[in-house]
């Protein structure tokens, strides 16, 4: 049997098993699923591309990634339908200011982005837009360090944000006008971020983000809402698909020019969906030497004035892009074992936010945050993801000790 065709029925055999002991659609089977649709993916990726890269594909590269990745899913595959009945309700009042200072912070960072916004959609040139960012980075205009401080806030808090809205929806203890500008708030900036961009993958964390949400919050909602939720999603899904044809049309026109004529211009959906684990496999796994947290930490060795560059020759790499899955960056830093060990006790510290009697909001905000590194990280994982997690861990600090500032030096353990 083709080992591609191998890996993709070992997920997707995982995946049955696990809804047909459960029974039911909740986080385990998401995040069981999309490591499938992407395992599957990867099938047409290896046969139909194969003119574009060729790849030295091995059986134990597959083996490894599959194993690391269960283990690091296990806080994920406990029963999550019913967490946000165990969630200790609020005073909402802290809560909303945090909500008001993103609003706030939305609407500057809109218009700094609106203007470019503006000129790419009327050019369509998105392949042109992400060159240039490429090639000079991402620069977002900026004028004061008040208009810095603001763009960081909606960046770092993003994720914390969309949590709180469900949060917000489920208990209805705010009003419905409130929560129609703090969700507008949410959808104006990710959506004016990737059309600044250029960006699909914002897009997709996006949409998994409200996904998994959606899931930890449904047991609280009324049929009449869970109805209105669906109709808005499915809206929101269609603007956002039809937004990511655009883009693939034009980012990756040049490239489909290499295939044979039969295959359209979105074939390169399936690069996009289907390259991680093949990457992982002939592109990571091969290496000899690692880059000792230059990827994942990269902010933090700049801050010290070291060199972050990596050159794949020597370590041995050949990945030529950032997907290989979130265990393809540690193993890029850190190496097999460090990796493996990070699988078998990172869960551990997950599991114990969420296996309390009584559950936190901020317990929560670290399950959902991992879960969504987890899920944007069957793609790509970005270099200096550490500045991410440090924002979750300060944010997680601040709202321990916003509701128990006497209990300051139990920030983290409790």
């Amino acid at each position: 049997m083709d080992l591609v065709i191998f890996n993709a029925i070992l997920y997707l055999s995982t995946a049955v098993i696990y809804f047909y002991k459960r029974r039911v659609v909740d986080i385990g089977f998401i995040l069981l699923s999309i490591y499938s649709f992407v395992a599957i993916m990867a099938i047409p990726c290896h046969y139909f591309l194969n003119v574009l890269w060729q790849r030295n594909i091995t059986l134990f590269p597959f083996l490894y990634l599959y194993i690391v990745l269960l283990l690091f899913f296990r806080a994920y595959l406990l029963p999550t339908d019913e967490l946000c009945l165990r969630i200790k309700e609020r005073n909402l009042n802290k809560l909303k200011l945090l909500a008001v200072i993103y609003i706030m912070s939305s609407v500057v960072v809109v218009i700094l982005l609106l203007p470019q916004v503006f000129t790419n959609i009327v050019s369509g040139a998105w392949n042109e837009v992400r060159e240039n960012l490429y090639e000079e980075g991402v620069s977002i205009p900026y004028y004061s360090p008040i208009d810095f401080l603001m763009m960081n806030f909606t960046n770092y808090s993003s994720s914390f944000m969309i949590l709180l809205f469900f949060y917000f929806l489920a208990y209805q203890k705010v009003s419905k006008t409130f929560l129609f500008y703090f969700g507008l708030s949410i959808l104006a900036t990710r959506f004016s971020l990737a059309l600044f961009m250029s960006s699909r993958g914002l897009l997709v964390e996006f949409i998994l983000s409200i996904i998994v949400c959606f899931y930890l919050f449904k047991a609280k909602f009324t049929n009449s809402l869970l109805r209105h939720i669906k109709l808005l999603f499915g809206v929101l899904l269609f603007l956002i698909l039809l937004y990511s044809f655009s883009v693939t049309a034009s980012r990756f026109g040049d490239e489909t020019d290499k295939l044979p004529e039969e295959y359209s211009q979105n074939i390169s959906l399936v690069d996009y969906f289907g390259q991680s684990f093949l990457v992982f496999n002939s592109g990571v796994y091969p290496m000899h030497t690692y880059a000792n947290g230059k990827y994942m930490l990269k902010y933090l060795y700049s801050i010290a004035g070291e060199d972050t560059s990596i050159e794949q020759n020597v370590l041995g790499a050949s990945y030529g892009t950032g997907f290989f899955t979130f265990v393809g960056a540690l193993y890029i830093d850190f190496g097999p074992f460090f990796t493996i060990l990070c699988a078998l006790l990172f869960p551990l510290f997950l599991k114990k936010r969420v296996t309390k009697r009584v559950i936190y909001l901020e317990d929560m905000y670290l399950y959902f945050f991992f879960l969504n590194l987890m899920l944007m990280g069957v793609f790509v994982i970005g270099s200096g993801v550490i500045l991410s997690i440090i924002f979750a861990f300060i944010m997680y600090a601040y709202l321990r000790c916003a509701f128990y500032p006497k209990k300051i030096t139990n920030v983290i353990c409790n």
